[in-house]
């Protein structure tokens, strides 16, 4: 090896010992490349990226707002919804009533028919038994007259031990029947 090249040896290890951006041989146009690279990067950001970031959060906000917009006017249907379902239940149930009293009183009133149309009936039949009755009196009451004078002629021979005529015991027995 000749001496140049063991120079350019030990040159090339000096050169490698200091780290390239804090060499001071080289700073100055570092500065100015990290100026230009900074510069070309902050337009990029700002002339760019930046609007369409600033066109995506408008369009999220918008959406957004829209969205709100939407559920409150949904909130306000579902109200209205609501609120004509009740009114709904409620003209339901008071037509149930109306159609309860209504079969309630017609129930009452054919109640009241028949129950009258039994009542006439029951008294009809009261009338006939009580002339049933009185016809069974009657004949019973008959039948006592055709039977009285050998039941009271028996208890008087019985008793006394003398037979009472006929003609006596049927002008005793009226007399007593009365």
């Amino acid at each position: 090896m000749t001496q140049k090249a063991a120079a350019a040896v030990v040159n090339a290890g000096a050169q490698s010992k200091t780290f390239p951006p804090l060499d001071p041989d080289t700073f100055g146009p570092q500065l100015v490349w990290f100026a230009l690279t900074f510069g070309l990067l902050f337009l990029l950001v700002q002339r760019v990226i930046l609007p369409r970031i600033d066109e995506v959060m408008k369009g999220r906000r918008d959406r957004i707002s829209a969205d709100e917009n939407r559920a409150e006017e949904l909130k306000g249907d579902t109200q209205s919804a609501l609120a004509d379902h009740e009114r709904a239940i409620a003209e339901a149930k008071a037509d149930a009533a109306a159609i309860t009293e209504s079969m309630r009183q017609e129930l009452l009133r054919e109640l009241d028919r028949e129950s009258s149309g039994h009542e006439a009936e029951i008294a009809a039949k009261l009338v006939e038994a009580d002339k049933r009755i009185a016809a069974s009196k009657a004949k019973a009451i008959a039948a006592i007259h055709d039977v009285a004078p050998d039941i009271a002629n028996a208890v008087v021979a019985r008793l006394t031990g003398i037979m009472v005529t006929e003609a006596d015991l049927r002008r005793a027995l009226p007399s007593a029947a009365e």
